[in-house]
């Protein structure tokens, strides 16, 4: 099929690159208008953080309302912990808030129409495509396949096109790609890795190359993956 994505898939302890190799357990990175950049551990003087993501920042009386966008939140941990208790907390920043990936959907524009890619219900089988027309929300696409435990979601630009990444915990737990085909005029979906299992997923750039980064929980593995068009 015209259009589709390959990618190199590299796994295990280690992260190659041409001129260097680094453990994973030393691999930390920097971001700056989507572009990230590799560091060892010396660079960050082997600072220790707290890392906290919330899939929502809020509630109205329901646990399944996902209308409060969640919010990545980030600490120094200082040497001992003995100093924190339920009144004296650690300090705490967010870094990242407007978040809607991990609800279960991503917001993307197409054309200068907003378009909505869903995992339905949460946690559920069922994936879907909207677009706005006439100031509503329209289903135009759903996946053909049940995609049972859908979880790891990511939109964006994969190659020179728009395109939505999702991967499945159960079932065949593929990780899938989805984007607008000019020439048939429809929605294609195509299976990047099978049998993963991806908990989250990420695409990013470093000199120049584009890649996905995946957190695949039911194989145990961390997989970065370097898309080819």
């Amino acid at each position: 099929m015209k259009g589709q994505i390959s990618l190199n898939r590299f796994c295990g302890e280690q992260y190659h690159d041409k001129d260097y190799t680094i453990p994973w357990d030393r691999l930390r990175f920097s971001r700056a208008n989507d572009q990230v950049a590799f560091h060892t551990e010396q660079a960050v003087k082997c600072l220790k953080y707290l890392i906290a993501c919330t899939v929502k920042s809020g509630q109205r009386h329901r646990k399944d309302d996902w209308s409060f966008p969640g919010k990545v939140y980030a600490g120094i941990l200082p040497q001992s912990l003995e100093e924190f208790d339920q009144e004296h907390q650690l300090q705490m920043e967010v870094i990242m808030d407007g978040l809607a990936k991990n609800h279960g959907y991503y917001k993307h524009m197409e054309d200068g129409a907003e378009e909505m890619a869903v995992i339905s219900p949460f946690h559920g089988d069922a994936i879907s495509i909207y677009r706005q027309e006439n100031g509503r929300m329209r289903k135009v696409y759903e996946y053909e396949k049940p995609a049972e435990f859908s979880h790891a979601i990511f939109g964006g630009m994969i190659g020179e096109k728009p395109a939505v990444v999702i991967g499945h915990r159960e079932g065949e737990r593929n990780l899938l790609l989805f984007s607008w085909d000019q020439l048939s005029r429809q929605f294609q979906a195509q299976i990047l890795d099978r049998g993963c299992g991806s908990a989250n997923v990420y695409r990013f750039y470093n000199h120049g190359e584009a890649y996905l980064l995946s957190a695949n929980r039911e194989t145990d593995e961390a997989v970065l993956y370097q898309i080819r068009l």
